[in-house]
């Protein structure tokens, strides 16, 4: 657990025309039925507009599991002169596991993000893009919502605080979300109605191949029920 700021505690470890063969195997048919369900669904029309998924994302836990280059060193690189010379940060501190399977997820379901994640205490909107492109996530950036993170203050919790992001930013009874989030500060959305559209992953290991099918079953399960 760190400390910034005196204030706000964090658990901080933060690690971006071709010929199509006739007969395609069942393998491939199955992806592809799936994928194309998937794009359906993602682009059904309300009120003559796009519905997108949105993905509230968590850093901490998440994507961020290094030990050494963690939030301090990210919080340092933008205070001093760090963010062009030190390589090494970017290059470690969201794993590159939890990248490929969010990227997975993205290329699935096309959704847009919000950030869900103590980071937004620290950083401005710029300075979180900055972070992502550095990272190979600019595939979050560019669907990046325009009410770009959950709102919050010290005293409040994940669960107010997307409770909080929906009731001022989601169409009512329109809204297909997942909540990538984890244990240690996602624990008030356990036993709340948001755990069944909650992805908690496990400290220090962050968002795995099985956390991503479950974040696509979750995703899948709404879709499939419009």
């Amino acid at each position: 657990m760190y400390s910034l700021n005196g204030g706000l505690t964090l658990r901080l470890s933060i690690p971006g025309g071709s010929h199509v063969p006739s007969i395609l195997s069942s393998r491939t048919r199955i992806l592809s039925s799936r994928t194309s369900s998937a794009a359906d669904a993602v682009t059904s029309q309300h009120n003559g507009a796009s519905v997108k998924p949105t993905v509230f994302l968590d850093f901490d836990d998440v994507l961020a599991v290094h030990q050494v280059h963690n939030g301090h060193r990210v919080l340092d690189a933008f205070a001093g002169d760090g963010i062009e010379v030190m390589p090494e940060l970017w290059a470690s501190v969201f794993d590159a596991g939890a990248r490929k399977n969010l990227f997975a997820l993205h290329e699935e379901f096309e959704p847009n993000y919000v950030v869900s994640s103590s980071w937004a205490s620290h950083l401005n909107r710029d300075q979180i893009c900055e972070v992502l492109s550095r990272t190979g996530l600019k595939f979050v950036v560019e669907n990046l919502s325009e009410h770009w993170c959950t709102p919050r203050d010290s005293v409040s919790g994940r669960l107010s605080e997307i409770e909080a992001w929906l009731e001022q930013h989601a169409s009512e009874g329109r809204a297909t979300y997942v909540i990538i989030d984890d244990h240690v500060s996602g624990w008030a959305l356990l036993d709340s109605w948001l755990e069944d559209k909650t992805v908690f992953c496990d400290a220090w290991v962050g968002f795995t191949h099985p956390k991503l099918r479950t974040a696509r079953k979750i995703l899948q399960r709404q879709l499939d029920a419009r």
